[in-house]
Parts: C-alpha cells; structure tokens; sequence
C-alpha cells in the first residue's frame, strides 16, 4: 500500500536563518506525530551523518508550530542540496525503525519521488536513488558529497569571515566584498552544482521549483 512521505516541504537554508547563522537544511513535518523520542533519534542520525562527512559545527533544530515541525540542520555552504537529502533520510529511517510495519513502504515512496522530479531521460544510478538502511545511506552521502562539494568557495568563505568581509552566494556564483575598493570579486562555483545535479537529477527539479518560489 503506497505510503505518503511524511514532511511537506524539504528546502535549502542559504544563510542565516530562524535556526542559526550558518547555512543549512529544513523540512516541515505535517503529516505525522512526532514526539521527543523522535526527535532525538532524528538528531541521532543527523549527527553520525555529518560526523561520516567531516562537516564541522553540526547542529539539529527542532522547531514546533501549530500545525506540526519544523526539522533544520546546518551543513557547509557547498553540501546544501545533499543536507537536505540527509535530513529526509534521517527523519524516515527513524520513522521504520519506529513501525517497520507502518512505515514499510516508505523507502519506496521515496525512491518514486525522486524518480517522478528527475528528468525523463535521465538514467539513474542505482547508487545514488534514496535508501534508508544507514551503512547504504552514509556511502551513498560520501559519493554525492564528493560530487556537490566545492573546497576552494569553501575555503574562500572561510577566508572572508576572518577578514569580515561580506559574501552572497547564489547557484552559479559567489560574490566577496560590497563596492569597489572593498576587495570585491566574482567566482563561478557552477562546476560543483553541476555534477551533484548530474549525480541527482531529480534534485534539479527541486531547485527549480525553488527558484520558482523565490521569484513570486
């Protein structure tokens, strides 16, 4: 019996934000009770997943509102399109291992969501399609952070915080400093994007749809 998937929303945190000031990952829970137990087994998950990927100054947030939850993780600037496939991944596996019985289907409709965003004529690896067992789970964050990251906008970042210089970062580029003779320059990190799109083409769908919102 197909099963819906339980959040509603899964989106990018590209700054600061509600939940803290680094980047990150946020899913709105509206379709299932969640509980404290759940949660912490949530955050269980979160963290051994950043702590596979070496990402620093990991933090969870659970954040309740009237009509359910909302479930935040800050993750590098350059790892945000795979932060919030860590941060579904952690809130069903810790729904399976709840109900296994309840929940059974859920890998799959996860797997049909992914599908149904991608590009038809895409062919998709079955490395890279969602899964829930974690050991499968944590290789296949290691194999597409590989390909989404980008060490040099990273390490540039890093850089302009110890310099106090102001950064924007949109999908293609990132900009350093503000006005001229205040160390401004452009750098194209597209390279990056591209291949952890490549990597995930259903994942291009929803940065689409993204910008989508943005706009209105």
């Amino acid at each position: 019996m197909p099963v819906e998937l339980p959040f509603e929303d899964s989106r990018r945190l590209t700054g600061s934000n509600l939940f803290f000031a680094s980047t990150g990952a946020v899913l709105d829970v509206i379709r299932t009770p969640v509980d404290d137990a759940l949660i912490a087994a949530w955050r269980a998950r979160v963290e051994r997943a950043g702590a596979t990927l070496g990402w620093p100054h990991r933090r969870a947030v659970a954040r309740r509102h009237a009509r359910g939850v909302l479930l935040a993780i800050s993750a590098p600037v350059d790892q945000l399109l795979l932060s919030t496939d860590i941060n579904e991944w952690a809130l069903c596996a810790a729904l399976v291992e709840r109900d296994p019985l309840a929940w059974a289907a859920l890998k799959d409709a996860l797997v049909a969501a992914a599908i149904e965003g991608a590009d038809p004529a895409a062919n998709l690896a079955s490395e890279v399609l969602p899964v829930i067992e974690e050991a499968a789970a944590l290789a296949r964050f290691k194999r597409l952070s590989s390909l989404e990251g980008a060490p040099k906008m990273r390490a540039l970042i890093e850089a302009a915080g110890l310099r106090s210089l102001p950064y924007f970062v949109d999908d293609t580029e990132l900009t350093l400093g503000a006005g001229r003779g205040n160390g401004f320059q452009r750098q194209n990190h597209n390279g990056s994007l591209a291949r952890g799109l490549r990597a995930r083409p259903w994942l291009a769908a929803r940065l689409q749809l993204h910008r989508r919102r943005i706009r209105r």
